[in-house]
């Protein structure tokens, strides 16, 4: 496909080869993301309800109000690109490895800090949270877990701690009674991380392409 027709022509607004580009270019700019040539359509899909928001009437005055300057949408834009897909314990494997390794430094009276940098809706910083508390035995562990990423809307949902029943049905029945707390009433189907994991974890937006 060539020029500046639309694709696909049923879209609500004008999106043109030269707008995904352009798009593209601000996202790798911006965050570090490089977006396939394929994506088209998914950037259309999520972009499409910020270019609504703001009453504009095509991708291209959109884009052009971002290019304006710096504005608070510049993370609405970030977010709505952003792909996040974690789960508990994925890859346990890992999980072992580090329950050695803390056990590994503590021995050595060192500090232990660990740093989960794209750390999504919490699902890894929260594993890793139940691997320290599991592997001292402890709700205190000597562990301290500092969880980034550069979208602002799945770190408030991090902060929460709160799942739906499915995100968790393949964990451990022990693992859920000792760290999770089950939701009742109208929070039925839902569980909420117990406080001591949340205590292990500080929350924060970070952008790596950003100077500090």
């Amino acid at each position: 496909m060539t020029g500046d027709a639309e694709v696909p022509r049923n879209f609500e607004f004008a999106f043109t080869p030269k707008d995904f580009a352009r798009v593209r270019a601000m996202i790798l700019a911006r965050a570090g993301i490089s977006l396939a040539p394929h994506k088209q359509n998914m950037a259309y899909s999520r972009l499409a309800k910020r270019v609504r928001a703001l009453g504009y009437d095509s991708f291209r005055d959109y884009l052009d109000f971002l290019q304006q300057g710096e504005s608070p949408e510049w993370e609405q834009f970030v977010n709505a690109l952003t792909t996040n897909l974690t789960s508990f314990f994925r890859e346990p494997h890992h999980f072992e490895i580090l329950r050695k390794y803390l056990l590994f430094v503590h021995e050595r009276k060192q500090q232990i800090t660990i740093w989960c940098s794209a750390s999504s809706t919490g699902e890894e910083p929260y594993t890793i949270a139940m691997t320290a508390i599991d592997t001292f035995g402890t709700d205190t562990p000597p562990v301290r877990i500092v969880a980034t990423d550069i979208d602002t809307q799945v770190l408030e949902a991090a902060r929460k701690g709160i799942y739906r029943m499915d995100a968790v049905q393949s964990l451990p029945l022990d693992v859920l009674k000792r760290h999770f707390q089950k939701g009742k009433g109208s929070q039925e189907g839902f569980v909420k991380v117990k406080p001591a994991l949340q205590k292990l974890l500080t929350f924060q937006r970070l952008n790596l392409l950003e100077p500090t």
